[in-house]
């Protein structure tokens, strides 16, 4: 059976990349940078994700986005962020998919957007 909250991961995800894509849309190139932390750091608390300092929630997203340049299995840098973080697995989806429209949108029809990891085995 899978778990009732496994899609909502993915949407979370996805919206969260909608939203930030949208946001960033309209962004000035002079303020691109500032524009894009301060529409991932709204993203995080809409994604109700609190972390403990700014500028290392930036860091850590710029980092996903360097893995996905070499790896798009975004399935295990979910699992590597849960196993690292205080998040859970599906705060690591939103952030992955924050990261992604945040700072790398180039990357997001590279991911596997099913996050279809999170739907457990079923119990034999």
């Amino acid at each position: 059976m899978a778990h009732p909250r496994a899609g909502f991961a993915t949407w979370s995800a996805a919206c969260a990349i909608a939203l930030a894509t949208g946001a960033l849309a309209g962004a000035a190139p002079a303020a691109a940078d500032d524009d894009a932390d301060d529409a991932f750091l709204a993203g995080l608390d809409r994604g109700g994700i609190t972390m403990f300092d700014d500028d290392d929630a930036i860091a850590t997203a710029h980092a996903v986005c360097s893995s996905i340049e070499t790896n798009p299995n975004v399935s295990m840098l979910a699992i590597k962020l849960t196993k690292q973080t205080p998040m859970s697995a599906k705060q690591s989806g939103y952030f992955i998919g924050l990261s992604v429209a945040s700072y790398c949108p180039e990357y997001k029809d590279d991911v596997d957007p099913s996050m279809g990891w999170l739907i457990p085995p079923p119990i034999l």
